[in-house]
């Protein structure tokens, strides 16, 4: 997690999306209940291109920040991974 000066909090300094501020919430108010973490840490959400992986429930997609760079989007498969399938 990234804490901008202004109180704003990141899941990560790569994602630019503002889960809420600690101005505002505690940063445990922010994680339990914040819908977006509560997707990041959703063991059950498979990535889109992770479907048919043997290490989907392991991985869970890879690197969520770089996924969101590349697609717009932290749940598809990491654009690193060479096991995803990039059509998906």
């Amino acid at each position: 997690m990234t804490v901008l000066p202004n109180g704003d909090l990141l899941p990560c300094r790569r994602m630019p999306v503002s889960v809420g501020n600690l101005k505002k919430k505690h940063l445990a108010e922010l994680y339990y209940t914040s819908d977006f973490f509560r997707d990041l840490r959703d063991r059950r959400r498979i990535s889109r291109g992770c479907e048919n992986c043997f290490y989907q429930k392991l991985c869970r997609g890879g690197l969520k920040c770089l996924s969101y760079a590349v697609y717009g989007s932290p749940f598809r498969a990491d654009p690193g991974c060479w096991r995803a399938d990039p059509d998906a």
